[in-house]
This record gives C-alpha cells, sequence and structure tokens, in this order.
C-alpha cells in the first residue's frame, strides 16, 4: 500500500512539474534534424519563448560534438538581448564530454516579455543568437543546451523554472570535396566597438589594464591583439609585433606612456582597428591650457593696470588745470 502511494505521489509530482514547466519561460534548440550530405553549413538557434513571463535576464551553455562539427560563425543579428555580460563565445574551459561549449549571459532592459509585431497579435518567441556549424565526418550527435538559468523581472531576479534542451542531429555519408563557405576578411569600424584603459582594485589591485567590448557585434570577438608603441600612426593588421592577449589585459608601461593599439578580429572573418594615446599628450595638453589661461589672465591684468593708470593720470591732469 505504502509502496502505491509511493508511486502514486512520484507520478503527480512529475506530472505538475511538467505542467509548471510548459507554461514557464523557456530557451530552445532550433535547428534541422539532418545535415546534408553536401556538406552544407548547418544553422543552430537559440530562442527565447517568454510564455506568461517576463525575464530580466539569462545565461546558458550551448554544446555540439566537437568530431562531426567545426565551428563557421556565432551571429546576434537580431538578438532580443541587450545588453551582453557575455557575448556568446567558445569557452576556454576543458570539458570531457567531447563537445565545444558556447557560454552566454545577458539582461533586458526593461524586461522581455516576447516580440511585439504590429503584423500578428500577442507576442512571439525572440532569437537569442545563431551559430553556424560546418559537417565534417558522418555520425549520430546531440546538440544540448543546457546550465540554463532565467530571471524573472521582479526585485529579487527570481529564477525560473527551466528544463535543458537537447536536439538530437544526424550527419549523413558527406561528399567529397564539398566547397564549404570561408571567412572574407576584410576591415570594419562597428560604432558599438570600444577600448579604454582602466583601473580598479578588485582587479590585480588597482593597475592599469585594457577592456574592449562591443555592445552590438555583428559576430563573435574571437581574438584580441595590442601593441604597446610609441608611434601613433595605424599599424598594419600583418605587423608582425601585434601580441593576442585576454582581457583584462594589464598594460606593460603602468606610466601610460605609449600609444596602445588594438586589433579586434571576428568569427566571421571581419577586424577591427582602436588605438589609445598615451596619457602624457593629454596631461601635457592640460598644462598647456593653464600655462596660455596663466598668460592671458596676466595679460588681462596688465591691461588693466595700463587703462587705470593713464585713466587716473589724465584726471589728475584735468584737475590741475581747472585749479589753475
Amino acid at each position: 500500500m505504502k509502496g502505491v502511494y509511493k508511486k502514486n505521489t512520484i507520478a503527480i509530482a512529475v506530472i505538475l512539474t511538467s505542467i509548471t514547466l510548459t507554461f514557464a519561460a523557456k530557451l530552445e534548440i532550433v535547428a534541422p534534424v539532418r545535415a546534408n550530405h553536401t556538406s552544407d553549413p548547418v544553422m543552430v538557434q537559440v530562442t527565447l519563448d517568454p510564455e506568461n513571463d517576463i525575464v530580466s535576464g539569462l545565461s546558458g551553455d550551448l554544446s555540439y560534438p566537437t568530431d562531426l562539427f567545426d565551428l563557421h560563425s556565432i551571429s546576434t543579428d537580431g538578438s532580443v538581448v541587450s545588453p551582453w555580460l557575455t557575448y556568446p563565445s567558445v569557452s576556454k574551459g576543458e570539458y570531457l564530454d567531447g563537445k565545444t561549449h558556447i557560454t552566454f549571459e545577458g539582461i533586458f532592459a526593461g524586461g522581455f516579455g516576447g516580440v511585439k509585431s504590429a503584423y500578428y497579435t500577442g507576442q512571439k518567441t525572440g532569437s537569442i543568437f545563431t551559430v553556424i556549424l560546418l559537417p565534417k565526418r558522418q555520425g549520430n550527435g546531440v546538440i544540448s543546451l543546457d546550465n540554463i538559468l532565467l530571471n524573472s523581472f521582479d526585485e529579487y531576479a527570481t529564477p525560473l523554472p527551466v528544463a535543458p534542451q537537447y536536439a538530437p542531429i544526424l550527419v549523413p555519408d558527406l561528399i567529397s570535396n564539398a566547397i564549404l563557405p570561408g571567412k572574407v576578411v576584410k576591415e570594419v569600424r562597428p560604432r558599438s566597438l570600444s577600448a579604454s584603459i582602466e583601473r580598479s582594485e578588485l582587479i590585480h589591485g588597482g593597475v592599469w589594464y585594457v577592456a574592449v567590448y562591443d555592445s552590438e557585434p555583428k559576430s563573435a570577438i574571437e581574438n584580441i591583439f595590442l601593441i604597446e608603441t610609441d608611434e601613433a600612426g595605424v599599424i598594419s593588421k600583418d605587423d608582425t609585433r601585434w601580441r593576442k592577449v585576454s582581457l583584462p589585459h594589464i598594460l606593460f608601461y603602468q606610466d601610460r606612456s605609449k600609444f596602445t593599439h588594438i586589433k579586434v578580429e571576428y568569427s566571421n572573418g571581419a577586424y577591427a582597428f582602436k588605438t589609445l594615446s598615451p596619457v602624457e599628450n593629454l596631461q601635457l595638453t592640460d598644462a598647456i591650457s593653464r600655462i596660455l589661461s596663466g598668460v592671458f589672465f596676466l595679460c588681462f591684468l596688465y591691461v588693466l593696470f595700463v587703462y587705470f593708470n593713464n585713466h587716473v593720470h589724465l584726471f589728475s591732469k584735468k584737475n590741475s588745470k581747472k585749479d589753475s
């Protein structure tokens, strides 16, 4: 009797959990169940269905079999996330599951309750990011989305109930010598890319470090390179002095006496440059400004002195004539 009661309790709990998750916000994988035998790229999209909730933030881990696919690009075109705390990118950590992991974390300014449009009623699922994978051999695999955290839009950012997602995919026998899409290497000038030299007591005891951030990237930042030099001019992308760095990168010249050149490489082949001036130039400009201001002020005082001196002298002469 007790065994039957226990089984019924478990069954009811499972049913209630399923009902709760059915009507709760969820992250989903949109991907084909079978790749093309001609080695065409496979598009995998992560979407957010808020259902009846309003979501304030999210994070998670998308993974795919490393032996079946190569990563071509990560894109956030049309994403409803703003801003990103951790832009979707390949994790540097080591995993024992034979998969490549793409981690991400973002928030929604004002909360997200679904995509609205004048062309349909209600609210629809929003895109989070898209991954393009290139099949490289035959086999079966699973694309996973786990370690998911969704926060409700309230004062406590209450975690919402959420379940991991799995999408099985088959890679058939591929045609050899298939033409795969390549990366178009070109320089871009994104307005959303920013770089700065900052310091904080929380990072290596307050030393100067470089921060790079792209608020609206069209593709994932793949690599960051840096040169500290006396040269102010544009540096070639092929300059042998470029050093690959990880952020936050501590400046070698802590006196900030050098120009800091930064090269950002995106996963779609694009690259961009940023140059930060040495702080001495700014200090020199400020010093010159203060000197010029002081000289101007002294000249002004001298003019006033001459004017009043002449005016008093002339006034004295006029009074002398009247008295005589």
